[in-house]
């Protein structure tokens, strides 16, 4: 009894300490929010340095609609249905994955990684392949073959020559084994750090990847060149290769150069003509580049560019002729500046594994792991050939009960370690016995350690703890602001329709034009176009005329648009040819066909405003609903505390 007092006491005093340490600074329909996870959220959506009175009211405005919300969708049980618990469970994994790892041994990677960024080194390879799951006979025969080659180059053979003999790489018997130039995450980790641990000129020691075994010559290191940003048009060749389909790409990129030469715009003539789906809409602009990211033709007339606004003449690769410009260049930014991006290329390389190791090793010390070495080995004693069988089915034995591990507080009995290996069993014909057991006791062993330190990690750590607090919350308050807003503002259609008819002069159209725009190269073309349009020919007829010794001659574009969104037009048109107006290079010809005086849209005209116009009404009613059923306490002291 004296024991349950004095645990009481010390609880209250600990509630009563964590109170003052994080008072409460709203009740929302009686369950509280504290100050912590209310300044968490702040913070996070409020950049300034300088918090303002008036800045934590306005923040508190929304927060309270956000908490509202979710005590909505907590009262309707939202939070215990499979579809939540399940994408919960997915958010989780995911943010459970930085508190995964040996931080120290991931920040020296880290520093590693930008070092070899900052080279670019130049090397050849021999590779002989050998699977991760072979024999030891296997093995040892590809290491002695890698063995031997290395050997013969020591000798003076010809590099190339032994690549082409030796390598399993295909590309070897042509290139001899040459990779060019490349950089930190280009090649799988171990290659990549035997490449800058080797001096140019110099041979490294034998190395293991996932491929098998290589080693390799560095030819040379260079300060890394940094990024480019680029756009590019692209005429595409025939696939077939018909010489004639081949020779028209190359005279259009060709006619494309001459006219950027005489001043037309890149952007415009990339939208207009570049075969480039994915760039040609934003006027060629690719993403940035570096060292290893291109084709070697790409990248040599890319980074031969020197200023910015520079044009390459065309360049011929394997998807057909493009013309590139430079838009940007960069310096490798500061270790600072790369921190992030580093983090994440780390978490899907091959170092990645190194640090999961390290921390394994280390929640092992922390959790007392024991294994007993007497009862594996007895357990792997009593297995036979069948264990290596992809139909493994365990079979109890007296050794069943034995305790085999132990680790926080957990224990781990040979008959569990049995099902994980009838849970995951597959063929293990070129692995021995004991190499098989060894290697998924380490997988199962390790899977466990894992799977037990995430259960541990909202107690560990606060800013987790917060995260998956806000992530919780998120997926709830979007699952029923779907079903009361958003979804239904789409799927009412007669709700939809009911407010649009008692708003209909809130939608209207501004004076319009229903016209033919045509987008002409130079003066010349839009003086013929004014001509062909006077003439009374059509639209169709126009463009084929003018076009006829150059596709590039005139792009024609038949809209209504509101006058006021024609940025090049500066007076009222009028009915007929307006015109020439010059934009972006351009000289626009538009022949007005019809005037529109403003009108209401009508719903089909303009539903997707119309909808989120209602979706804003609906949410509205919404939290004033909320706001009228859920009392909310505020502690204007405590909100104002925050700095």
């Amino acid at each position: 009894m004296k024991k349950l007092i004095l645990g009481c006491v010390v609880c209250s005093l600990f509630v009563g300490v964590h109170a003052q340490n994080d008072p409460v600074v709203m009740t929302v329909n009686g369950n509280q929010v504290t100050k912590s996870e209310f300044e968490h959220i702040f913070k996070k959506n409020n950049k300034d340095e300088d918090i303002t009175k008036e800045d934590l009211d306005e923040y508190l405005d929304l927060f309270i609609n956000f908490k509202l919300k979710v005590t909505a969708a907590e009262e309707l049980g939202m939070d215990t249905v499979k579809k939540f618990k399940d994408e919960l469970s997915q958010y989780r994994e995911q943010l459970a994955q930085p508190y995964l790892m040996d931080q120290s041994l991931n920040d020296q990677l880290m520093q590693e990684a930008y070092d070899h960024m900052s080279y670019e080194v130049k090397a050849s390879h021999v590779l002989v392949k050998v699977d991760a799951g072979a024999s030891p006979e296997d093995t040892l025969k590809a290491y002695n073959r890698i063995l031997e080659a290395k050997n013969k180059v020591k000798d003076g053979a010809e590099f190339a020559a032994i690549a082409k003999e030796y390598s399993d790489d295909p590309s070897a018997k042509e290139n001899g084994g040459t990779l060019g130039y490349f950089t930190a995450f280009k090649m799988v980790y171990p290659f990549e750090k035997a490449a800058y641990d080797t001096k140019p000129g110099e041979l490294s020691e034998i190395i293991k990847t996932r491929f098998g075994y290589h080693f390799l010559r560095v030819e040379d290191k260079r300060p890394a060149r940094g990024t480019r940003l680029a756009a590019h048009i692209l005429i595409r060749a025939a696939q077939n290769n018909v010489q004639t389909d081949a020779d028209a790409s190359e005279i259009k990129a060709k006619e494309i150069y001459e006219k950027l030469k005489n001043g037309t715009s890149f952007e415009q003539m990339a939208k207009q003509f570049s075969e480039d789906r994915n760039s040609a809409g934003i006027g060629g602009k690719l993403k940035w580049f570096g060292a290893g990211d291109l084709i070697p033709a790409f990248d040599e007339a890319l980074f031969a560019l020197k200023n910015i606004g520079d044009i390459s003449e065309p360049v011929k690769t394997r998807f057909g002729w493009h013309i590139i410009k430079l838009l940007d260049a960069k310096e490798l930014g500061s270790f600072e500046d790369l921190q992030g991006e580093i983090k994440s290329k780390i978490s899907k390389d091959g170092r990645n594994s190194k640090t999961r190791s390290s921390f394994i090793q280390k929640l092992k010390k922390e959790y007392n792991y024991e294994l007993n070495e007497k009862v594996m080995d007895s357990f792997k004693k009593s297995l036979d050939s069948s264990v290596l069988d992809k139909d493994y089915t365990y079979q109890s034995t007296k050794l069943d009960a034995k305790e085999l591990v132990t680790f926080a507080n957990r224990s781990y009995t040979v008959a569990d370690f049995g099902k994980a290996l009838e849970k995951n069993r597959k063929r293990s014909r070129k692995k021995s016995i004991e190499q098989t057991i060894d290697s998924k006791f380490a997988l199962w062993m390790n899977a466990e350690i894992i799977d037990y330190e995430k259960t541990q990690l909202e107690a560990k750590h606060v800013k987790y703890k917060m995260l998956m607090k806000e992530y919780r919350d998120g997926i709830l308050l979007f699952e029923l602001t779907d079903q009361i807003v958003w979804g239904k503002a789409v799927k009412d259609t007669s709700g939809l329709k009911s407010f649009y008819e008692s708003r209909k002069t809130d939608f209207v159209w501004k004076k319009r034009i229903d016209a033919d725009f045509y987008y002409c190269i130079d003066e010349k073309a839009s003086s013929m176009a004014e001509k062909l349009i006077q003439s009374g020919i059509g639209r169709d007829s126009i463009a084929k005329l003018i076009n006829e010794d150059s596709p590039l001659n005139v792009n024609v574009k038949s809209k209504k648009d509101e006058i006021e969104a024609l940025e090049f037009i500066n007076n009222e048109p009028k009915l007929g040819v307006n015109g020439p107006y010059q934009y972006n290079g351009q000289f626009v010809m538009v022949n007005v066909k019809e005037i529109i005086e403003p009108t209401n849209k009508e719903l089909d005209e303009a539903k997707g405003i119309i909808t989120a116009a209602y979706q804003d009404y609906l949410e509205k009613a919404w939290i004033d609903e909320l706001r009228e059923k859920y009392p909310v306490q505020v502690e204007k002291e405590v909100l104002y505390s925050i700095r």
